[in-house]
């Protein structure tokens, strides 16, 4: 009860971000280690770069941004819910 009542409404905040930013972060490694041959996301970015097929890689690549870049944006507005939710409760 105490770890529920006393440190999990303080610690939450930072949990949560901090594993939302991890997830971020294992994609984008993901992708960056699957470019240089070693597997991963980006192998297919890889492959169709050794083949030439440029179209495939440039869809690739797009929906590889686009995944990014959605996790970044939903990262931050659930952080900042999150934090908002925090000081709400300190303030009262």
């Amino acid at each position: 009860q105490a770890f529920q009542y006393g440190l999990w409404p303080h610690a939450k905040p930072l949990v949560w971000s901090y594993s939302l930013w991890m997830l971020e972060y294992n994609i984008r490694s993901a992708a960056i280690v699957g470019i240089v041959g070693a597997g991963g996301v980006g192998l297919q970015l890889h492959t169709y770069q050794e083949y030439y097929q440029w179209d495939k890689f440039a869809t690739v690549l797009l929906f590889m941004f686009l995944l990014v870049s959605a996790l970044d944006l939903l990262g931050e507005r659930v952080r900042n819910q999150i934090v908002r939710k925090a000081v709400l409760n300190k303030a009262r």
